[in-house]
């Protein structure tokens, strides 16, 4: 079941974002539209993930089988993109983006992957998010989506992408819940999704994992542009793309890893320290060796988010909460994951350089580490009670 999430997560992921980074130009120019409204539909695919996350984390607590879910979504998917395609006007480009992409990547994305992984692994989930999350994808289509765009243009990138949907639709059948999928929720979550909503730690969770995912998507959506905009051909620039997704081959896995000996909250605290550092590195043009070790802790930190973000919603919620807590999770950060990407495009246009949106990123990700910080010691209280309640059950079955 490990393999088949990370199969799912990596194609709604790595298919949308990993494309989009690379034809954000080519948008731009096709469109004759501006870089902020070219930069806006990953955005926007973002707004409907989040609004649809919710439903979708009560519906899979409530046990609606994620195959199901997971083959709407890439049907879904496979639509959108053939939509993508034919039309011509950035405004169909963007409501596609929004009422279809969207939908598509919260039905067989994160949240079905990453409740697929708890449902098999319970309170130590870390490893295995580790892996699902594992960003092979975004490694990939970038360099394909350079190629394809280079040779037959943005609308063929768009048709192989809904082709790439329908190669992975028959794997989708062979998915199904694990023996934690029918676990009692948690005594303190009973009531449902307003307990979790009234727990000081799901808000302060919200807004640091908010402003660190919204920098990973700021940053992977405007790094071509960045990248050119220094000088820099459009193939440094995609070779950077590459780069970061292959550092996440490793970078989530760590994180994961990471997460399981420290707790996830000091995992995510690191993440946002060092993601704050790569940021710096964009403050002023520099040459291709710097711009490759930015990729590569930039990709390290972008994947290891899933993972750490994970294992705190099993530690301080419960794994059968799991799909609520992402769920709520994704509209509660909405503000972040919509706003970052076209917030620098903006500034962009404003100023006419990205040092303005850089430095107020690197700004954003210093916030994140510090919100963090009151949750350290409530995760290590639940971390301690699952190590005894897992040291008793232990002892009870040698006697």
């Amino acid at each position: 079941m490990a393999a088949l999430a990370f199969l799912m997560q990596n194609s709604a992921t790595g298919l949308t974002f990993g494309s989009f980074g690379a034809i954000v130009l080519a948008i731009e120019a096709q469109f004759r539209t501006t870089r902020t409204l070219a930069s806006l539909g990953v955005s926007l695919a973002v707004v409907s993930l989040s609004l649809l996350a919710p439903f979708l984390g009560t519906v899979l607590v409530r046990r609606v089988p994620i195959r199901r879910v997971m083959i709407a979504g890439i049907v879904l998917g496979a639509g959108g993109y053939a939509s993508l395609a034919l039309v011509d006007d950035i405004r169909a480009a963007l409501a596609i983006y929004l009422l279809i992409i969207g939908p598509s990547l919260v039905m067989f994305g994160a949240l079905p992957s990453n409740t697929l992984v708890s449902s098999w692994f319970g309170d130590r989930p870390g490893r295995a998010l580790g892996l699902v999350n594992m960003p092979l994808f975004i490694t990939l289509v970038p360099l394909a989506s350079t190629a394809i765009l280079a040779a037959h243009g943005l609308s063929a990138v768009f048709a192989c992408v809904a082709v790439a949907h329908l190669a992975v639709l028959p794997f989708a059948f062979a998915v199904h819940d694990g023996p934690y999928a029918g676990a009692s929720a948690g005594k303190d979550l009973g009531a449902g999704s307003g307990a979790i909503l009234i727990r000081g730690e799901f808000w302060l969770l919200a807004i640091a994992g908010g402003i660190i995912v919204g920098a990973g998507i700021m940053k992977i959506s405007h790094l071509v542009a960045i990248v050119t905009g220094q000088g820099h051909s459009a193939e440094t620039a995609t070779l950077l793309l590459a780069i970061s997704g292959g550092a996440g081959m490793l970078g989530s896995p760590l994180f994961g890893w990471l997460a399981d000996r420290i707790g996830g909250v000091g995992a995510l605290m690191a993440n946002a320290l060092l993601q704050s550092a790569t940021f710096f590195i964009l403050l002023a043009p520099v040459g291709v060796p710097a711009l490759v070790i930015d990729a590569v802790l930039i990709g390290a930190c972008g994947a290891g988010v899933s993972a750490t973000q994970g294992v705190i919603f099993s530690h301080l919620f419960g794994p059968a909460n799991f799909a609520r807590v992402f769920g709520l999770m994704s509209i509660a950060t909405l503000p972040f994951l919509f706003g970052m990407t076209p917030l620098a495009g903006l500034l962009y246009d404003r100023s006419g350089s990205y040092a303005l949106p850089v430095a107020v990123t690197i700004g954003l990700l210093f916030v994140a580490a510090l919100v963090l910080l009151p949750l350290l010691a409530a995760e290590r209280r639940t971390r301690r009670s699952a190590a005894f309640a897992r040291h008793k059950t232990a002892a009870f079955s040698k006697e």
